[in-house]
């Protein structure tokens, strides 16, 4: 179990904060220390009880942590820009604001379709939401990233970027891309001592297993023989290797994705 010490005095910025895996990453990295920066969509507590965002902050808030929301749009750069002045200030020339950790978890739903019946917007959709927003908050996040030193770039990705699904084509494609991305990404930045790796979860119950399959029963029942370990992912799972995949544990690693499916990949 982590010590609370790992992160105590680092700036982690979750992207895609809310939601299953968001909440377990924001809950571990604020239980690490970490002053966490979170930001998502604008949006009210959904009914089946999942927090918004920015509840989820003033619940960490009142346990004690250093946990700050702001509304972003993902997919627009101004609206990146925004949100980063207004969580870590106006960069290097202007505040002493430091970035430690930056970590994309933000992924759009996409429905299970063959790809002919696939339209044009839910495509577009998947690639700006799961591809093209992780490309704009990096790129925009930079120089806040550079400040620390010995930033770290960590990416949510999924096993099915490693293998396809019928009716996924536009998951599949973008979570491919976003690891063969991270790859690229780390190449760029390693002369700056910047770490770029990625996570691929396996099936993992959250509220998005819930609304495909129409309760979390389902979802286990239909996936989690196909995991080795028969069973879907806890979030809290998929944390506990972040918070080890940013740490200084995981120094000597970059470029590179961690598996974390259960052996969902490996047969």
């Amino acid at each position: 179990m982590n010590d609370g010490s790992e992160y105590s005095g680092k700036t982690v910025l979750v992207a895609g904060a809310a939601g299953g895996i968001g909440s377990a990453l924001c809950t571990a990295f604020a239980g690490a220390g970490a002053h966490l920066i979170m930001l998502d969509r604008a949006g009210d507590d959904q009914p089946d009880g999942q927090l918004s965002a920015g509840s989820l902050a003033s619940e960490l808030q009142a346990a004690g942590h250093r946990a700050d929301f702001t509304a972003c749009d993902l997919t627009r750069p101004e609206s990146i820009e925004a949100a980063l002045r207004i969580s870590l200030g106006e960069g290097p020339s202007g505040s002493s604001g430091t970035l430690d950790v930056l970590i994309y978890n933000a992924a759009a739903f996409t429905p299970t379709v063959h790809f002919a019946e696939l339209d044009e917007e839910q495509w577009d959709t998947a690639v700006r939401v799961n591809l093209t927003g992780a490309f704009l908050l990096d790129k925009y996040a930079l120089p806040w990233l550079r400040r620390s030193r010995h930033g770290v770039i960590l990416h949510i990705a999924s096993q099915l970027g490693h293998s396809a699904v019928k009716g996924q084509t536009a998951y599949c494609a973008t979570k491919a891309g976003l690891i063969h991305m991270t790859r690229a990404m780390a190449a760029d930045l390693a002369d700056e001592g910047i770490r770029v790796v990625s996570i691929s979860p396996g099936g993992t119950a959250t509220s998005r297993l819930e609304h495909r399959f129409g309760s979390l029963q389902e979802a286990e029942k239909v996936l989690g023989s196909k995991h080795l370990l028969n069973r879907l992912a806890r979030p809290e799972e998929i944390a506990e290797a972040a918070l080890f995949l940013a740490g200084s544990r995981a120094s000597f690693i970059t470029g590179s994705d961690l598996l974390v499916d259960g052996g969902y990949t490996a047969v």
